[in-house]
């Protein structure tokens, strides 16, 4: 997947539009959405709509096997990924921050493939 290293926003973004939502972990205080082998991480209290619901452990999980639509990131403020009806999104900084990250994004190093990891960070 060609990335664009001059715009993050643009580089992490095609890393995950287009992808499949294929898990979920809830992990001591943060959440890991797993995008195929791309992981987005979330240190900070989520939001969003999912279908007609708010934002809880139920509805976050029904994003497994959705497909990546959009990836946003608005800078100071957060990093979102919508599918369909639904956006869920974890703000950069603010009173649920609990350190200098916020949002993490990895994709994992594909050797054979001659394609390095890459991290980036809100």
């Amino acid at each position: 997947m060609a990335t664009n290293n001059s715009d993050p926003t643009a580089s992490a973004r095609a890393e995950v539009v287009g992808r499949q939502i294929t898990g979920v972990c809830f992990r001591h205080d943060f959440i890991e959405v797993h995008i195929e082998d791309v992981i987005l991480t979330g240190m900070t209290k989520p939001f969003g709509m999912i279908g007609c619901q708010g934002v809880g452990p139920a509805s976050i999980v029904s994003l497994v096997g959705r497909v990546v639509e959009g990836f946003e990131v608005v800078e100071g403020e957060y990093v979102a990924i919508d599918s369909g009806e639904s956006r869920l999104a974890f703000p950069i900084g603010g009173e649920s921050g609990t350190g200098p990250e916020s949002v993490m994004l990895v994709r994992p190093a594909h050797y054979e493939l001659d394609i390095p990891q890459a991290t980036w960070i809100w």
